[in-house]
């Protein structure tokens, strides 16, 4: 909206309109910037490298009120404020550098602040997993590993896939609101961190089981926003695998819509529990993205 204001409605921002010259072309290279690039989901792994080759300032996402109190904000305590200096010191010099690099500089640097050694590829998904759920103390990794730890070897090659593919040398899913989800999932007794990580991969499955990676963007953004709503309440991982067998996938333009139906929020209300043990029977998505009942 800014943007096509500053571009075509300057006699409503007459603070704007008056500025000479090069401060003006600034302003507007950076509202543009901004259109493409957030900080915030950078710095907490959301976006993949697309977000490293447009460089932006914070902004208000740090939620710093300083106007209103000198008491310190409210997010930006030390440990958050630390990887927030990580994450402007990989993007102080962005010139003939590889995105790659930087992103995984990045990602490895948060790491090392645990006390985690990257070694392996897995350990690069626990600092992803570190970024997403907001982990800043080494004693809180503790319950990340654990959890990727109790998966399968054929559920962490498919969270691999899903959080190593970066959107440079191959196309990636960029899941919106990933960090409510984990974390409704986490605080969630019914649910879990080890039971959310298996629905991603439930939900990876259905994703390429309806192509959305066939799109021409080198990332597909996935509006998870209803399911992370879900993961909050809900009464157990199954209930939760039952709404995403009823979703509807839905395209539009470079990105996918995880869209709950109504049979889903029946689910969720429990006014569907008894039709549940028929369900109980299916299996996860089938390659056209429906659900096969067992023999």
């Amino acid at each position: 909206v800014l943007a096509y204001a500053l571009a075509n409605l300057d006699g409503y921002l007459p603070s704007v309109a008056s500025l000479q010259g090069e401060v003006y072309h600034q302003i507007v290279a950076l509202v543009r910037m901004l259109s493409d690039f957030n900080f915030a989901q950078a710095k907490m792994c959301i976006g993949v490298l697309d977000c490293v080759e447009t460089c932006a300032l914070l902004g208000d996402n740090l939620k710093v009120t300083g106007s209103m109190s000198l008491a310190g904000s409210m997010f930006l305590t030390e440990p958050n404020g630390r990887s927030v200096m990580k994450g402007l010191a990989c993007l102080h010099d962005l010139t003939g550098v590889d995105p790659a690099a930087v992103y995984w500089n990045y990602i490895s640097s948060r790491a090392e602040a645990l006390d985690l050694h990257v070694a392996t590829p897995s350990h690069l998904v626990l600092a992803r997993l570190a970024c997403l759920t907001r982990t800043v103390q080494a004693s809180s990794l503790q319950a990340l590993a654990s959890g990727w730890e109790d998966l399968t070897n054929q559920e962490q090659d498919a969270l691999l896939e899903l959080f190593l593919t970066d959107g440079h040398a191959d196309k990636a899913f960029i899941l919106l609101y990933l960090p409510l989800f984990l974390a409704n999932a986490s605080a969630n007794p019914e649910l879990g961190l080890r039971h959310g990580l298996q629905f991603l991969v439930e939900l990876h499955t259905k994703l390429m089981a309806h192509r959305c990676l066939n799109q021409e963007a080198s990332t597909v953004t996935v509006d998870i926003s209803s399911l992370a709503s879900a993961a909050k309440s809900i009464d157990g991982a199954r209930l939760l695998r039952l709404c995403l067998d009823c979703a509807r996938i839905v395209k539009h333009g470079t990105g996918v819509t995880v869209l709950l139906t109504a049979e889903s929020y029946q689910f969720m209300s429990g006014s569907q529990k008894g039709q549940s043990s028929r369900f109980g029977k299916m299996s996860s998505a089938g390659p056209n993205g429906t659900t096969a009942l067992l023999q």
